[in-house]
């Protein structure tokens, strides 16, 4: 029978599959849309420029697929880089200012819609976004995208062990940022706050030990 779809037991089998089989990367633009729509959006601040530019994401993708080598990477791990690459070339040639748009755009983020907790994302992206793109990267991966130290290492081609180092400095960065537009109150509740203080305190210990 034909037009039956392929089952794929997990993703590793699916990554191996994705250099032949189409199915298979659209099992994997299914999954990792969301993760790379979240990220363009952390980045880039109009909403429809942000779906174009996920959809050049796969397309390049798409494109590259024979360049993805499974057995030394994961395909995410892989992806990335080459939606930081597109939405830099985006960034450049746009030259965008960059600004608060409206609570929609965070609920679109983070995935609730409490007003509370979608005023203080918004606030936090719209911050994010005048960080440093290295900045800007470590915590989206970390904090957005909850990704594994390791996974975070290959994906910014780094060392695991310099990895808390550049994320307490992004953070800290982060944090200046808050502090400098006396936003501590507004954000006494965001994930971001709590994780920078957590953070601080490890990477204190860290050092000390």
């Amino acid at each position: 029978m034909g037009g039956e779809k392929k089952e794929f037991k997990n993703l590793k089998e699916l990554a191996a599959a994705v250099k032949t089989d189409i199915e298979a990367f659209g099992e994997l633009y299914r999954l990792y849309r969301p993760k790379i729509h979240r990220y363009v959006l952390s980045r880039v601040k109009n909403k429809s420029d942000a779906e174009d530019i996920t959809a050049a994401i796969f397309e390049k993708a798409l494109k590259n697929i024979d360049k993805y080598e499974p057995e030394r990477a994961k395909f995410f791990t892989w992806l990335y880089p080459i939606a930081s690459n597109t939405v830099t070339d985006y960034l450049r040639k746009k030259k965008s200012k960059v600004g608060i748009e409206d609570a929609d755009e965070a609920a679109q983020i983070n995935g609730d819609t409490a007003v509370e907790e979608a005023h203080n994302c918004m606030i936090v992206m719209d911050l994010l976004r005048q960080l440093p793109v290295a900045h800007q990267e470590v915590l989206v991966l970390r904090f957005l995208e909850e990704f594994a130290l390791d996974d975070i290492a290959e994906i910014l081609g780094c060392r695991k062990k310099y990895l808390s180092a550049r994320i307490y400095r992004a953070l800290n960065a982060l944090g200046k940022l808050i502090e400098k537009k006396n936003l501590l109150p507004e954000l006494s509740r965001s994930v971001f706050r709590k994780e920078f203080e957590e953070t601080r305190k490890t990477f204190k210990k860290a050092v000390k030990t």
